[in-house]
């Protein structure tokens, strides 16, 4: 996690043993899932499990995509109360992945920026 310029304010890892969160200053909170630990982190509930196909660009069956770039991939989507802006994607095929996402529903903002994507064998 990051802040707006940029400075690693903390790092989430998760795994099957459970999510840690460390903080820069070094402190270390644990949860025995992201999806437990994240509310208590930034104060909302985040779809952990939707956040994966948000990443992706590829929105679920039950999600409204209101609107698509040229390229015809997803802009805008609406998905269990979260709006989902795609900002940039990662070059101007219609499969490059996203690169900069707004995720917001009322007060609670998450901006993901993906610097790069690794292919998984």
């Amino acid at each position: 996690m990051l802040t707006p310029l940029g400075q690693v304010v903390a790092q989430l890892d998760a795994d099957a043993l459970g999510a840690r969160l460390q903080t820069a200053d070094g402190q270390v909170l644990s949860a025995d899932s992201a999806e437990a630990l994240l509310p208590q982190v930034l104060g909302v509930d985040v779809p952990i499990g939707r956040l994966g196909l948000w990443v992706q660009a590829a929105p679920g069956p039950d999600a409204e995509v209101r609107s698509r770039d040229s390229a015809g991939r997803p802009a805008l989507v609406i998905d269990l109360g979260w709006r989902i802006e795609y900002l940039d994607y990662a070059g101007e095929s219609a499969d490059a992945p996203p690169a900069r996402l707004d995720i917001s529903r009322g007060d609670a903002r998450i901006r993901l920026v993906i610097d790069s994507w690794t292919t998984l064998p």
